[in-house]
């Protein structure tokens, strides 16, 4: 049996960890699966399919008392205790870091921000995945990474910016996958695409240079200008994911209260960590286009239940129009020649979604009609 083999290039820097804390030698093939693995979780869980949490090694395969054997609908897949994952998957990859000093990483403070953001080199260059497995298993592989490459990411780190990714082969095509909804479990805080919002910003600058005027960069052309020359020049990435990330959170959103700002932005106070719920791909080039991408993941918690009207008008202000993001990235209208935004599901974003407009989204996604 040929195994599927997917081959794409990096957008931003990928990020799959390593065994030195901050720092990365190479592509781990641990970080693609867990990326992949957490996606299908999203996926399934938004067709209304079970989906246990991993971290509790609730699957157990053999378990008589329960359907499947004890295992969730990801479980049967990637694999749990007693019960081997449906796939391997082998790597090769041609990439080298974004820049070279991994002693140095850059460190984004936007005017008025006193510590900033910390970014990793990562890896820059192309990957070719060959994965083994039944007919319907490699359908399923497919059809999660054209979802991935569409509107995710590979790898982690995805609220700095890092892993968006662009699919160039794929070798022995298995077939479409159609998406079908698996039940109506409600909603829970786990990830569950039922409760994403996509976007996607395009734009076109009038001058080449237009990078070097955006807060946080501008400080590190003083020092560290190469390095910012070169991923624009060279790779046509730049990270001006903490840059927007600032300009929502502080001018966008100046009269939110400090509570819906970490919960919906995220904080890190001593050991107590709270991930973000918005994640902005670093901007890349595409063509003449210029492109930034994200999602919004708003889960069903207390937190969000309580003041959801009030979230979905300010994201839908923030990030509906591309004046927004470009007054962020110091574009005035004068200085990019087209923009546009584009909101997906766009039927009802900032809301929770059914299985069935998953389904459709997902298999719009599948065939590339999106």
């Amino acid at each position: 049996m040929d195994p599927l083999t997917i081959t794409l290039r990096t957008l931003t820097p990928l990020w799959t960890g390593g065994v030195e804390t901050g720092k990365m030698e190479r592509i781990h093939e641990t970080g693609i699966i867990g990326s992949l693995r957490w996606w299908y979780e999203a996926i399934v869980r938004g067709l209304g399919g079970h989906a246990c949490d991993p971290t509790t090694h609730a699957c157990i395969y053999n378990n008589t008392d329960k359907p499947n054997n004890g295992l969730c609908d990801v479980c049967q897949m990637f694999g749990a205790t007693g019960w081997r994952r449906r796939f391997s998957m082998q790597i090769t990859a041609e990439t080298s870091p974004a820049w070279k000093d991994d002693n140095h990483p850059l460190n984004i403070r936007p005017y008025g921000r006193i510590r900033g953001w910390y970014l990793q080199p990562g890896q820059i260059g192309t990957i070719t995945i060959h994965l083994t497995g039944d007919l319907q298993t490699r359908q399923k592989l497919k059809a999660a990474f054209l979802f991935m490459e569409k509107y995710g990411n590979l790898g982690a780190r995805p609220q700095l910016g890092y892993g968006r990714f662009q699919i160039i082969d794929i070798k022995n095509d298995p077939g479409p996958y159609t998406w079908e909804p698996k039940g109506q479990l409600e909603l829970n805080t786990l990830p569950d695409l039922r409760a994403f919002t996509f976007f996607t910003l395009q734009f076109q600058p009038r001058q080449e240079d237009w990078w070097q005027r955006i807060s946080g960069i501008r400080q590190l052309l003083r020092y560290q200008q190469g390095v910012i020359a070169n991923l624009v020049n060279q790779y046509h990435t730049l990270p001006t994911t903490p840059t927007l990330k600032n300009h929502l959170r502080f001018n966008q959103t100046p009269d939110w209260s400090p509570e819906i700002g970490q919960w919906l932005f995220g904080t890190l106070k001593g050991n107590y960590r709270l991930r973000s719920k918005i994640s902005l791909s670093w901007a890349y080039r595409q063509q003449s286009w210029w492109q930034i991408d994200g999602w919004v993941y708003l889960p069903p918690d207390k937190l969000g239940k309580t003041n959801a009207r009030e979230i979905a008008q300010r994201l839908q202000q923030a990030l509906h129009t591309p004046q927004n993001w470009l007054s962020g990235l110091e574009l005035g209208s004068g200085s990019y020649s087209q923009a546009q935004v584009q909101i997906m599901p766009a039927d009802s974003p900032w809301t929770a979604h059914t299985p069935s407009q998953i389904t459709h989204f997902l298999n719009q996604t599948n065939s590339g009609d999106t």
